[in-house]
């Protein structure tokens, strides 16, 4: 098979010997949202003006789930679909096992054409593995989930005074508890300053930051 001389030099035989098929994966992704918030006047009345509240809270769960339907597509088999390490207990064959590591029991499948389906060769049977021949579909899942509140407070401090039309303070604070790394609070506290027009200023707030990330 002369890989370089066009598809003129490419027989029936040599196509049918390095096209071995199809392979199934398949891969889920689920996301799980509940969120509740609120905001508005607490009708508390300042000289400045009323005191504006916002209140949330919220929930996820992300999931995720790869795998193949068939192990054969996925796992060093033989062409019946028999798993080698169902033939051969003890000796796990998943993955790339250099010759030199199998047990004598494997030694009647070693050989054959490392890279092609169902052929054994070399590596214990592992050259049926997605990782050598096809993009790797491991059989993997997980999920993470975390719960969140928080409240923040806008507060008219100052108002129509020389040089400041409107002063506010920004107060708020985040509660997060994630289920691999655990509780944290967050927190806020800002001014946001608007002078004679068109001057305006919002004061970088001092703050500890920590929030979910979205999926």
């Amino acid at each position: 098979m002369n890989l370089f001389g066009g598809n003129e030099t490419l027989s029936a035989q040599g196509a049918a010997y390095i096209h071995q098929g199809f392979k199934h994966a398949y891969a889920t992704v689920r996301q799980d949202l509940f969120e509740v918030t609120g905001s508005g006047s607490l009708g508390i009345g300042l000289p400045a003006g009323d005191i504006s509240a916002a209140v949330g809270a919220n929930w996820r769960r992300d999931k995720f789930d790869q795998g193949t339907p068939n192990p054969a597509d996925e796992f060093p088999a033989l062409a019946d679909g028999r798993l080698l390490r169902d033939i051969y207990p003890g000796n796990d064959t998943r993955g790339i096992i250099p010759q030199y590591g199998c047990t004598a029991q494997a030694t009647p499948v070693a050989g054959g054409v490392p890279g092609l389906r169902f052929a054994a060769g070399g590596f214990c049977g592992a050259s049926n593995s997605s990782s050598l021949l096809f993009s790797s579909q491991r059989f993997i899942e997980g999920r993470d989930s975390v719960k969140e509140a928080f409240t923040e407070f806008q507060v008219p401090t100052l108002a129509k005074l020389p040089m400041v039309e409107r002063l506010d303070t920004n107060l708020a604070v985040r509660w997060a508890d994630y289920e691999g790394a655990g509780q944290i609070w967050a927190w806020k506290v800002g001014l946001n300053w608007e002078g004679q027009r068109p001057a305006a200023c919002a004061g970088h707030p001092f703050a500890r930051r920590a929030r979910a990330q979205p999926a």
